[in-house]
């Protein structure tokens, strides 16, 4: 049971937006190592939020595709959920202590990325979410910072791009 409410977060892709992060604050010296690990693992908690957020909502028309453990295990998946997003929650707030724009604008991707679950199916608007969402971890450094640089943005927008044409093509 432990296993597959783990799985529901997608933990590589929980990594993924880890070093993203820590990458984006690479551009930036000195790197603030406390902030750097805090938002890495804000962003992490955060991508595993909201693909098990979403797995929740989609549990009755993931059913009909023969996926039933959301469905089939709700008070344990919905306890699930509430402890994950509780740590980041505080992750969070460690993060807001020490830069509160950083913290406003992971907070921002969170609470978009959870509302990607109720957008109605309106084909390339939730696939922009997915990619601005999956792309977002690497400008926390240079909101830190205060100031706009290419290469984090430039790296977003790649990623953005990919990743949306990724969406598109598996929906």
């Amino acid at each position: 049971m432990i296993k597959q409410l783990i799985a529901t977060s997608r933990p590589l892709t929980s990594v993924f937006a880890a070093i993203l992060t820590v990458v984006g604050f690479r551009f930036f010296h000195p790197v603030p190592v406390v902030l750097t690990a805090l938002s890495a693992l804000a962003f992490a908690g955060i991508t595993a939020s909201i693909m098990s957020f979403n797995d929740y909502v989609d549990r009755h028309h993931d059913r009909k595709k023969g996926k039933n453990f959301a469905s089939e295990n709700t008070q344990e998946f919905t306890r699930y959920w509430g402890m994950l997003s509780g740590a980041t929650a505080l992750i969070l707030v460690a993060v807001s202590v020490i830069n509160p724009l950083s913290g406003i604008f992971c907070f921002g991707v969170w609470i978009v990325g959870l509302f990607y679950s109720f957008v109605p199916h309106w084909y390339l608007v939730q696939n922009l979410i997915v990619a601005i969402c999956s792309g977002s971890p690497v400008l926390v450094g240079m909101i830190n910072n205060g100031h706009v640089a290419g290469s984090p943005l430039w790296i977003f927008g790649a990623f953005v791009f990919i990743v949306f044409c990724r969406e598109v093509c598996k929906d």
